[in-house]
């Protein structure tokens, strides 16, 4: 068995599609709901199992991904629900959806 990645580097970071973390980042732009990309962090999920990730280190990952994302760079109140949201839905995601 392929042991969990031990920091955060660039090699860790392909863990997370690029293109579903932009396509997030586009949902912000939309205002959408936190449950609209379900099948975005479901995917982001699958793939961090698939790279034997911790589920601290995935958290950490998709929070610092996050942060990187321009819109979630305000103090908008329905930015920052968005993104407790989506981070809400990550912890489901991991723990629950192995199919």
């Amino acid at each position: 068995m392929e042991s969990p990645p031990s920091d955060l580097n660039a090699s860790t970071r392909l863990a997370l599609p690029q293109d579903a973390i932009e396509q997030i980042g586009a949902a912000m732009r939309r205002n959408a709901k936190p449950e609209d990309v379900r099948p975005l962090i479901r995917l982001m999920c699958e793939a961090a199992r698939d790279r034997h990730m911790y589920p601290e280190q995935l958290l950490a990952l998709f929070k610092t991904e996050l942060a990187r994302l321009p819109e979630a760079q305000t103090s908008d109140p329905a930015m920052r629900g968005f993104v407790s949201g989506v981070v809400t839905l990550c912890i489901a995601e991991y723990y629950g959806s192995r199919e």
